[in-house]
């Protein structure tokens, strides 16, 4: 990859149905987020809940999205999701684009 990222905004990881971050020494997105991180990407993983429906999940990922522009001071986020993680992501990007 090169090492200087294509995106000015942090990069906002979203799992799918039954998701996380880590368990142990399972990482949901397996290497992915550090081969965006070792490109010079700012990469984060939202924490929705692992089983509920889109709004739900929607909501959730909002807020997660408004608590990281206030850290980072960035004026958008790029999400990235998987399987039911881009359905969430969709609805968060249609509530508040």
């Amino acid at each position: 990859m090169p090492r200087t990222p294509s995106t000015r905004y942090p990069l906002l990881l979203v799992h799918g149905l039954f998701g996380f971050e880590r368990i142990g020494p399972l990482h949901y997105f397996n290497g992915i987020k550090e081969a965006l991180h070792d490109s010079g990407a700012h990469v984060y993983t939202a924490s929705v809940s692992a089983a509920h429906n889109n709004e739900t999940r929607g909501e959730q990922l909002l807020a997660h999205i408004h608590d990281l522009r206030q850290q980072t001071g960035a004026k958008r986020v790029n999400l990235i999701g998987h399987s039911q993680g881009a359905l969430t992501a969709r609805y968060a990007a249609a509530v508040d684009p």
